[in-house]
């Protein structure tokens, strides 16, 4: 209706038309008073049948077709799972002191389990993220949280300190949980949705590290230092149920070979932009993880404060 009005129009005046639009590479003569769902069914009838599926390389906001489709999570399993990975950094601090004093080790040593994991995430992160794309994300975050699951059970049955700190670092396997949340999002949501979902993921790693070691104090006070990973262990075996069910695979187009993605690593090394970045990064988180480290000891033999509140 639209389209014969505008051709009439044309004929009998002088009249510019609106400049056509082109509808899946049909030209199609639009009325400015037409709505949306009438340009779609102007441009099927000059083609002569429905519009094809969008391109599979598409922007972001654009409708994939149903091949490319991936299932998305609910938000509160991205949440639970990125807020883990942080909580399992910090919960059990302020019960350093008393972990250094049944192993009988100093307290240095006894650090490492915080010093030490840090640096394990941090390699980690190097690996997993190539390891997801290659074999999707489900399995490596299933994996990740049964070997954490196992490391916690490791942790709480330690006889020695070396024993302990062992397990501890096959406890940063949960930092899977960060980086596969993100690429999650990146797999399942256009770019304003994701920077949306990032901004919810955000609130869990800002509070996992407030309430965690409050938490970790109680249970220290209440039922001992090993206490805390009893519940490191209560809560894999959640999050692991929970991803089980909720967590399908996101990833639709998995990485050829592992070899090609490290290939990378030198071009991003050689990056200035990456090294800005970078080192933004780690002198702001420096000071941070100083202070968790040294903050119980300060609390406990200085100032003589009970673990709930070091």
């Amino acid at each position: 209706m639209g389209v014969g009005r505008d051709v009439a129009l044309r004929e009998s005046t002088n009249y510019e038309s609106p400049p056509p639009a082109t509808e899946a590479g049909f030209l199609v003569f639009m009325d400015e008073d037409m709505t949306e769902t009438e340009h779609e069914s102007a441009a099927e009838e000059a083609s002569g049948g429905p519009l094809p599926d969008p391109a599979p390389n598409a922007p972001d906001d654009v409708p994939r077709g149903p091949q490319n489709v991936a299932i998305a999570p609910r938000l509160f399993t991205l949440i639970v799972l990125s807020g883990l990975s942080v909580l399992s950094l910090n919960m059990f601090l302020p019960s350093l002191s008393n972990i250094a004093m049944d192993f009988a080790a100093p307290y240095a040593l006894a650090n490492l389990a915080i010093a030490g994991y840090a640096g394990a995430t941090a390699i980690l992160q190097l690996i997993v993220g190539p390891l997801s794309d290659r074999f999707g994300r489900r399995p490596v975050m299933l994996a990740a949280l049964v070997i954490f699951c196992l490391a916690s059970v490791g942790c709480l049955l330690a006889a020695d300190v070396w024993t302990f700190l062992l397990f501890r670092m096959m406890q940063a396997a949960i930092i899977s949980g960060y980086t596969v949340s993100l690429a999650v999002v990146r797999d399942t949501a256009g770019a304003q949705r994701a920077a949306s979902l990032i901004g919810y993921l955000a609130m869990a790693w800002a509070i996992a590290p407030m309430l965690g070691p409050m938490l970790g104090g109680l249970l220290d006070e209440l039922f001992g230092w090993r206490a805390s990973f009893w519940a490191f262990f209560g809560f894999g075996i959640f999050v692991l149920t929970l991803c089980w069910i909720d967590l399908r695979e996101t990833n639709q187009t998995p990485s050829e070979t592992l070899k090609k993605q490290f290939r990378a690593y030198p071009e991003l090394v050689r990056s200035r932009r990456f090294w800005g970045y970078a080192l933004c990064m780690a002198f702001s988180t420096g000071g941070f993880y100083a202070f968790l480290g040294g903050a119980p000891l300060v609390a406990g033999a200085l100032f003589d404060v009970p673990p709930t509140l070091a």
